[in-house]
């Protein structure tokens, strides 16, 4: 399916995503270099892991604006929109807006299951926030893995952020056929 994780501190947000495209009737890998998510402002992004059509669709309903967005208001028309277009049992698209609203950074995550709720996010205090897209990354608990990898680096830069996220990503990509090894990765700062 794809796997994608977002960090958000209260200096900046970090997105990393795997490369790996799949035609999700065949099995069939159709791109090792597919990157996963796209700017829609200058300090904000769309994420996005599943059916690569309705994923592109959102992302072009989106496009792009010099200016800062409303993205609660964006991730609740996108979700209706994905909602009415196709049930979760037929396609599933999963993602993500993120980056500066407000002065402050956030994450909207959500998916086209009219019984999922949009998860909002925002770091408190020192402590980062973050979201993954993923298929199911074959049992593997994600919260547990990130936990268990943070303590090698710290959230405190960027750099050592993305680096938690590698390994996280190469993580999932051991277990899981539908996530590989090259990443793709932005830096949001304030």
């Amino acid at each position: 399916m794809s796997f994608v994780s977002v960090i958000a501190t209260k200096k900046f947000i970090t997105v990393m995503s795997d490369g790996l495209a799949i035609n999700t009737e065949t099995g069939e890998e159709i791109d090792q270099r597919y990157k996963k998510f796209h700017r829609i402002s200058k300090k904000q992004f769309i994420a996005f892991a599943g059916n690569s059509g309705l994923a592109e669709e959102a992302v072009r309903i989106v496009g792009y604006n010099n200016e800062e967005r409303d993205l609660a208001s964006i991730a609740v028309s996108i979700r209706e929109q994905l909602i009415k277009k196709v049930p979760p049992n037929i396609a599933s698209c999963q993602l993500i807006l993120g980056g500066l609203e407000k002065r402050k950074f956030v994450i909207y995550s959500f998916n086209n299951d009219p019984n999922r709720e949009l998860l909002f996010q925002e770091p408190i205090g020192d402590d980062p926030v973050y979201s993954f897209l993923s298929d199911s990354s074959n049992g593997l608990n994600l919260d547990k893995e990130i936990n268990k990898i943070y303590p090698k680096y710290g959230f405190n830069t960027p750099t050592k952020t993305l680096k938690i996220q590698k390994e996280l990503n190469n993580v999932v990509a051991d277990v899981d056929p539908s996530v590989n090894k090259i990443t793709f990765n932005l830096t949001i700062r304030k």
